[in-house]
């Protein structure tokens, strides 16, 4: 018997759990919402934790429309604005200074994007989302896919 549990009772040979975990490495964030996708929301990930002067620091995208060209935004983390015209929410401040860097995705609707960290760069922090087109044949969903955001502390 587990406390607590959903089914308290033990009437097997064996007892297991489920859980659902977010594998970001330390460093990483996520907060926000993604938009709802024709099947499901975008995910943007970190492939390592972030370290002062790493150039194998990567970010990846998945269930992005497939083979769509989209864009990452870096810039100081808000809690959620409107994109005028686009129908999107960022979760990156547009109204600060912001770096727009060109992403596409694959067949798949799965990409990987480098993203070096200059030496120096520890205990800066900043914010990531990305945004792709949400193409025809998806019907309610907004115009333009949006990941949740990562927030990024450099160590």
């Amino acid at each position: 018997m587990r406390p607590g549990a959903y089914d308290t009772s033990f009437t097997g040979t064996t007892e297991f759990f489920a859980a659902k975990m977010d594998m970001l490495p330390n460093g990483v964030t996520r907060f926000g919402e993604s938009s709802p996708g024709c099947l499901q929301p975008s995910y943007l990930g970190a492939t390592r934790t972030p370290l002062a002067g790493a150039s194998d620091f990567e970010l990846y995208v998945s269930c992005a429309r497939s083979d769509s060209a989209g864009v990452l935004v870096l810039g100081a983390p808000s809690e959620g604005l409107p994109v005028p015209g686009v129908g999107a929410t960022a979760w990156i401040d547009l109204r600060q200074p912001t770096l727009v860097l060109p992403w596409s995705s694959g067949p798949a609707g799965f990409s990987k994007l480098p993203l070096p960290l200059p030496v120096g760069s520890s205990g800066v922090e900043f914010g990531l989302q990305g945004f792709f087109p949400s193409g025809d044949g998806c019907p309610g969903a907004p115009q333009v896919q949006w990941t949740h955001a990562l927030r990024v502390e450099v160590r």
